[in-house]
């Protein structure tokens, strides 16, 4: 299922709990989130990205950082990616349908990030999203 309208996502990131600190010699990891818009057939759409979280460690604090795109109507999932430098933390697909549905209303979750073998293993992110459809 796909949606037909066309319209713009506003995404906020708060923050992580239970992340995978990857820092050394006491320090903490600097995550930031990778964010891209997929259609069907994975095409790519937009992408962005946070800021870095310096020392964030497992309990990063984006403070609802905003982004927010354009969609065209067929796209499908918004593919996450937990990342501190070149290291993956964790990885997410988020589905549109239901961000989609909710129309103009916010939709506000934790994102449970998976790793390699798709184990919800690498903590959350609290995000909330909310689709403006045409006229709003």
């Amino acid at each position: 299922l796909k949606t037909t309208m066309a319209g713009t996502i506003s995404l906020n990131v708060y923050e992580g709990r239970g992340m995978k600190d990857t820092g050394w010699f006491g320090g903490k990891t600097d995550p930031y989130i990778k964010f891209r818009v997929m259609g069907h057939g994975n095409k790519k759409g937009g992408k962005f990205k946070t800021l870095i979280c310096r020392n964030g460690g497992s309990n990063p604090d984006w403070r609802g950082e905003h982004h927010s795109f354009k969609v065209k109507g067929n796209e499908e999932y918004i593919k996450i990616e937990a990342r501190d430098s070149s290291t993956v933390l964790g990885t997410a697909a988020v589905g549109l349908q239901a961000i989609f549905a909710a129309n103009h209303a916010p939709v506000d979750t934790w994102v449970q990030l998976l790793d390699e073998a798709r184990r919800p293993t690498c903590g959350q992110l609290h995000c909330v999203f909310t689709y403006h459809g045409p006229g709003g």
